[in-house]
């Protein structure tokens, strides 16, 4: 029983590592001005990482027939896939901010 507790309460911390540690672009971002914002996928990988082994262990508990801990499972895959969703696209967002950054920064350079 320590486990399950401990498992959950691990679970709980890190849910949406995307939501609480990604920087996404400010809603008062100029195009043109640097980015201020995460162009980096590793805290939605680590979301889908999570999420996989959640759908896994969901499937497990329901091939156990314990479907209230297949439930939680899949309510945490659900958060998890939610979370790495947002962190993919805020990430894909500030690339493309920046590439437009640096578009402009050509530009104003070969003037």
């Amino acid at each position: 029983m320590k486990r399950i507790a401990m498992a959950t309460t691990l679970a709980i911390a890190l849910s949406g590592c995307s939501w609480a540690f990604q920087d996404t672009l400010p809603d008062i971002h100029k195009p043109g001005d640097a980015p201020m914002c995460s162009k980096g996928k590793g805290w939605p990988i680590v979301d889908t990482v999570f999420m996989v082994s959640n759908l896994l262990a969901m499937a497990v508990y329901l091939d156990a027939e314990y479907g209230g801990a297949a439930a939680v499972q899949g309510g945490f895959a659900a958060l998890w896939g939610a979370s790495a969703y947002s962190g993919f696209k805020n990430a894909g967002e500030c690339k493309q901010a920046y590439f437009d950054y640096v578009r402009k920064e050509r530009e104003r350079n070969e003037r």
